[in-house]
């Protein structure tokens, strides 16, 4: 659907979808790449907001913040 594509997805819009598909086996689950592109500004708004959606995953028990300059 092309409503889908040109825009950013919150944390919790992205990773939900993921984790209602792998949450059943009842196992933690770890986050092996997580970051965010755009301004510094854009940057701190996305991870603060990510990390106040956390406690909704009670598997999440871990994540590897990834950063690289292309």
């Amino acid at each position: 659907e092309l409503s889908y594509y040109g825009f950013v997805k919150s944390f919790d819009e992205s990773f939900s979808e993921k984790y209602n598909r792998v949450k059943q086996p009842q196992k933690p689950i770890l986050i092996i790449e997580f970051g965010v592109t755009g301004s510094f500004d854009f940057r701190q708004f996305w991870l603060r907001n990510s990390f106040q959606s956390f406690n909704k995953y009670p598997l999440l028990k871990g994540l590897v913040f990834f950063k690289s300059k292309d």
